[in-house]
């Protein structure tokens, strides 16, 4: 889908379509693709039909620039951005879908857990989902863990201190990051973090021990290998 350098932010079937700044990317289990448009502050969805994918957009009015999106097992679609400290939801109903908030507050920056609206962030960038349908989200230096409960969701700091960069490994808040941008999530319910500054990747268990798996801290280069 789309056109090697011609942005813009028009629907279609493949190479007709276009785009502004394509950041980061989902699949649901039907093999749809739900793309963070950055420029176009919006959600596209890329569906395949026969031998071609055809570009729609969700059409929830989102108000700033997204950047990590994540899709559970029902096809609700989570955003996040570095411009908001906000999560939102994407919700279809029948041909539209909806806007909402479920977590953080636009305009208030911050490190507090709490329920919904509560709770803040910094840099909320990276977003994914397992299957019990808990959000994780590489917000800045920290990994933030939202839970649903009933009609809320509760957020707690998973790894990591707020206001505190660093290289270490370790349980919880014992970890340091230093800007993590992308966070993914297994079958297992083991968490993967892009730790863009550290240049590393690192996983988190499911007993919140941090460990560095891949990269050498503050070390940039282009090398295959094993670990550090």
């Amino acid at each position: 889908a789309g056109t090697g350098r011609v942005p813009g932010n028009i629907n279609g079937v493949g190479g007709a379509a276009r785009f502004a700044g394509p950041d980061r990317v989902a699949v649901d289990s039907a093999g749809n693709v739900y793309v963070a448009d950055y420029y176009n502050q919006k959600i596209r969805k890329i569906t395949p039909v026969g031998t071609n994918w055809v570009v729609s957009t969700l059409d929830g009015g989102l108000p700033f620039n997204p950047e990590g999106v994540a899709v559970d097992t029902a096809t609700n679609v989570y955003v996040g951005g570095y411009s908001d400290p906000i999560i939102y939801k994407l919700t279809s109903v029948g041909t539209n879908w909806v806007l909402s908030t479920i977590a953080g507050r636009a305009g208030s920056y911050g490190t507090n857990d709490g329920v919904g609206t509560n709770a803040r962030f910094e840099v909320p960038n990276g977003v994914a989902v397992d299957s019990a349908t808990n959000l994780y989200v590489a917000d800045g230096v920290t990994i933030r863990k939202l839970t649903p409960v009933g009609t809320n969701w509760v957020v707690t700091t998973l790894a990591g201190k707020g206001g505190v960069e660093g290289t270490n490994d370790g349980v919880g808040a014992n970890a340091r990051f230093s800007l993590a941008v992308s966070v993914a999530v297994d079958s297992a319910g083991n968490i993967y973090v892009a730790d863009l500054y550290n240049q590393t990747i690192r996983s988190i268990s499911l007993t919140g021990d941090v460990v560095t798996i891949a990269g050498l801290a503050g070390v940039i280069g282009s090398a295959d290998g094993t670990g550090s």
